[in-house]
């Protein structure tokens, strides 16, 4: 079980008969101790990935805005603590509270501010989207895999 950040931190390469745990809100209160924390508000590590799925833990400090951007593939933002404001590309808000989860595909822009000290967890997964050539259609994955990755 991972239960405290030493950087450099490795995040945990998922693989045939991983399993690991993670006490989120005391990593997450750990990422509020670091040097990025204090200077911008925003602290994030990567807990554990694979092919298919990336779990990152981002803490938030009041005021605080996870610019705007784009996932590479699917995602989800499920709210540990705190409260958030989840912005889509349009610009309109959704207030969230601990326990909701934002879901959004990967051409979705999106940005997180936080409206008091907050944590969350990011899930991006799923599929890639291909890259379209002129037609509109799919270009074939360089890598060959089924699902474009």
């Amino acid at each position: 079980m991972q239960t405290r950040l030493a950087r450099p931190f490795r995040p945990i390469e998922l693989g045939p008969e991983t399993l690991e745990f993670f006490p989120l809100p005391a990593l997450a209160e750990g990422l509020t101790g670091e040097d990025e924390y204090a200077r911008s508000g925003v602290s994030a590590i990567t807990l554990a990935r694979d092919e298919h799925v990336t779990l990152v833990l981002v803490a938030l400090r009041k005021g605080a805005l996870m610019r705007p951007h784009r996932a590479p593939s699917a995602a989800s933002v499920l709210l540990l603590s705190g409260r958030v404001k989840f912005l889509g590309g349009d610009g309109a808000g959704t207030d969230l509270e601990p326990g909701f989860l934002a879901a959004f595909s990967g051409d979705v822009p999106h940005a997180v501010e936080a409206q008091e000290d907050a944590a969350y967890l990011v899930v991006i997964g799923g599929r890639r989207r291909g890259k379209q050539d002129a037609r509109g259609d799919r270009a074939p994955s360089r890598e060959g895999g089924p699902d474009g990755r």
